[in-house]
Parts: structure tokens; sequence; C-alpha cells
């Protein structure tokens, strides 16, 4: 698989999982709850930035994902009935820290799919990284294969491990 440049957002969205990541090993790893929980708030932070609406767990509510931002005419407000003012979502963001049976690794393919059918700018999936594996290398190569042929759709994958190692991205489009 050929990885792509990150585009500005995508170096933020990286930026962000790394700044929880960081906050999540110090002084010692936390559970899954707590690294989705910190990814959520951060990326919540970054969305809010750009006047996007975070539906997440730890915000107003998950919705198809496990975050996503939304646009609404009226910028960064969203409230009862605002539907009339929903202009779309921007990106679409599942978190999977269950790397399974590392031969399969059906719990990634599962959610990573959600996000091949997603109608945004922006697909984001991150996952762990089975602590056996050097590098997240063939999970990216998994990830892309998984791909539908499709319209330009640009994906944003992070990997992230739970010891004090830098987490790897890539980024393409299909």
């Amino acid at each position: 698989m050929k990885h792509q440049d990150l585009l500005a957002i995508e170096e933020k969205i990286v930026d962000a999982v790394n700044t929880a990541s960081k906050s999540c090993r110090e002084p010692e790893p936390v559970s899954n709850e707590i690294w989705t929980k910190e990814i959520k708030i951060e990326l919540k932070e970054l969305g809010t930035k750009y006047n996007l609406i975070t539906w997440s767990s730890e915000n107003i509510q998950e919705w198809l994902w496990d975050l996503c931002w939304a646009d609404y005419k009226e910028e960064g407000r969203w409230h009862q009935g605002s539907y009339r003012t929903f202009k779309g979502i921007r990106m679409a963001c599942e978190i999977e820290w269950n790397y399974g049976d590392k031969e399969s690794n059906v719990e990634l393919i599962n959610d990573f799919l959600k996000l091949t059918v997603a109608d945004v700018d922006y697909r984001v999936f991150i996952f762990a990284v089975h602590p056996d594996q050097k590098n997240a290398d063939s999970i990216f190569d998994l990830l892309y294969s998984m791909c539908p042929p499709s319209k330009g759709h640009r994906y944003l994958s992070i990997g992230i491990y739970d010891v004090k190692k830098p987490n790897e991205h890539r980024a393409w489009t299909v």
C-alpha cells in the first residue's frame, strides 16, 4: 500500500490522538475505556475549533460511529430541531481496542467497514497494535484491502501501542 502525505486537518487529528496517548501512557498505562474517553475529548476540542459539533458518548451521544463531526448552518450550535440546519458529517471515526485473534482481526475489520460506507470528508480509524507485532504495516495493508473502490474516499488510520512507542499512521485515498 502506498500511503499519502497527511492533509492539514489529518495532521491535527494525529496530534490530538498523540496528545491523548501520551496522557494515557504516563505514568502508567490506563484502561481502554480511559484511552477512548481521552481520544474523544481531544477530537471534540479539535472539532470545536472548526465550528463543528461532535457526536460521541463523551458529548451529546454516539450517532452511527464512535465519534463524528457534524456541520450545521448555525456554526457550532446544536439544539432540538437543528436537523433543519444540518449540512452534513465532516468526519467519522471508529476506535477499536480489541485486536482479537491475531490472524483474523475480525473486530478491526467490522469497525473499519462502517467507515467505508460513510459519506463524509474524512474517515478516521484508530486501533490497538498487538503487542507481538513489530509494527502496524500488516494492519494498514489489511485495512487498505478492505476499502471498496470508491469516489476519492479519504482514510486516515492510526495504530496505537500500549507501550512507550510512537503511534503509527497512514493515509490514503481510494
